[in-house]
């Protein structure tokens, strides 16, 4: 789930909809907001002629397990998609 909505409503949202478990609503890998996302990404990084994400491995290791984004900023999307992708 991606949102705007601050950490606390995107949390009990999260729950509500089954997205969650009451036990991984403090879990740091599960719920994290947009700009703390980017920064320990790295970023956005040019490589040659496409954007990657900065720090790539720890992205594969964190996305099995994240399953919220509060607080999301449009460049925050924008690196999760590139990091998909």
């Amino acid at each position: 789930m991606v949102t705007g909505d601050n950490i606390v409503t995107a949390r009990a949202i999260a729950v509500l909809c089954n997205i969650i478990s009451p036990t991984q609503i403090d879990d740091e890998r599960c719920c994290i907001e947009g700009p703390e996302f980017y920064e320990k990404m790295g970023g956005l990084v040019v490589r040659g002629d496409k954007e990657e994400v900065g720090n790539y491995k720890l992205f594969k290791e964190l996305m099995p397990h994240m399953k919220v984004m509060a607080r999301a900023r449009p460049m925050d999307k924008y690196l999760m998609v590139t990091g998909l992708r």
